[in-house]
């Protein structure tokens, strides 16, 4: 990690400032290379140094100012890590973390031109944006879900030479959320997840699913944030295909989710698609992000029999018991079958 002298100077400088340092024993202390203070329209911030990060932070709750270095280090290890080995971006990434809405929204129309008249419609989180994440605060726990969540795009769009389809994409940044803090630092799993589990189990309940064609064809109305429940209901879904390729049909397609997104990142994916699929198929890849094919290029060419085999994922995750093993972190499966 950073070095001590790196980690002390950072350490003054936020007390200085008025801000609380992790306490000793935290993650965060450990992590911080340097900072120094950085002013946002007159208000007084903190630009936090980690190895691969630059943190523009105005955001002063302890709970969240003093864990963040540490959580965005700790859930980048786990994005280079839990899917197969992946290479870390060149230089850091900015993320920005606001302290309340009102001053996302001025960042945002500072930064982001013409296309903050569409961004400003998020009305809970942040997003990310060419490999830099604007992020501001929505109570403790929820703010660290949506910096893992819009981490992962920052990840991918500073590092990944072919962007993964949405449904994947989206699917794999839902489940990095998950996470708890301890004493001794960062817990995440996948399956931590009450939001995720919440809407999958209602949708379930309501035979309002989407089939998975229905669901590898749609895409989130990222620009209404997770207040619209369509695009809370498809991130349950995309949330729980990742858990299906991981785990369902005895993990069947573990090897296959691996190496797409080994492919992705390493440029592999459209010459993989051409040779299973054939040139008109990898050709359309480049229009668009939605869609059966890569699907289909890499778990199952019959949708129908692997739609099939994922409605009966669900059914079994959203069965009577699972909640309490999504609250304790454990996988329902595990849960179900007694182990």
């Amino acid at each position: 990690m950073a070095a001590a002298a790196g980690g002390v100077a950072a350490v003054a400088l936020l007390a200085g400032a008025g801000w609380q340092p992790a306490r000793p024993g935290g993650a965060s202390a450990s992590v911080i290379e340097s900072a120094e203070p950085w002013d946002f329209n007159g208000v007084q911030g903190q630009l936090v140094r980690t190895r691969h990060y630059a943190l523009y932070i105005t955001e002063r709750a302890p709970v969240i100012a003093e864990r963040l270095p540490g959580f965005m280090e700790a859930s980048l290890e786990r994005y280079r890590t839990v899917l197969g080995p992946l290479r870390a971006p060149e230089g850091r990434m900015e993320t920005y973390v606001m302290a309340n809405r009102s001053q996302w929204q001025a960042l945002t129309a500072q930064q982001m031109g013409e296309r903050a008249r569409t961004l400003l419609k998020i009305e809970r989180g942040g997003f990310a944006v060419g490999g830099k994440a604007y992020l501001f605060d929505i109570g403790a726990v929820d703010t660290m879900s949506i910096t893992a969540h819009e981490g992962w795009h920052q990840f991918t769009q500073r590092s990944f030479a072919e962007p993964m389809p949405v449904w994947l994409e989206e699917g794999v940044a839902a489940f990095m959320e998950g996470h708890r803090w301890t004493p001794k630092g960062w817990v995440f799993n996948g399956w931590m997840n009450l939001e995720r589990f919440d809407t999958l189990r209602d949708a379930s309940d309501k035979n309002e699913l989407l089939g998975l064609e229905d669901l590898l064809n749609s895409a989130p109305d990222a620009m209404l944030g997770w207040n619209s429940q369509g695009a809370v209901m498809y991130y349950g879904q995309v949330w729980a295909l990742v858990h299906f390729l991981r785990e369902g049909e005895g993990g069947k397609h573990r090897a296959a989710l691996e190496k797409l997104v080994s492919d992705a990142a390493e440029g592999r994916l459209s010459a993989f698609v051409l040779t299973q699929m054939g040139e008109r198929a990898a050709g359309s890849l480049t229009a668009k992000r939605i869609g059966p094919m890569i699907f289909r290029a890499y778990f199952d060419r019959d949708l129908e029999r692997a739609g099939r085999e994922y409605r009966a994922f669900v059914k079994r995750v959203v069965g009577p018991g699972s909640r309490q093993a999504i609250v304790e972190g454990r996988s329902p499966l595990e849960q179900r079958a007694g182990r």
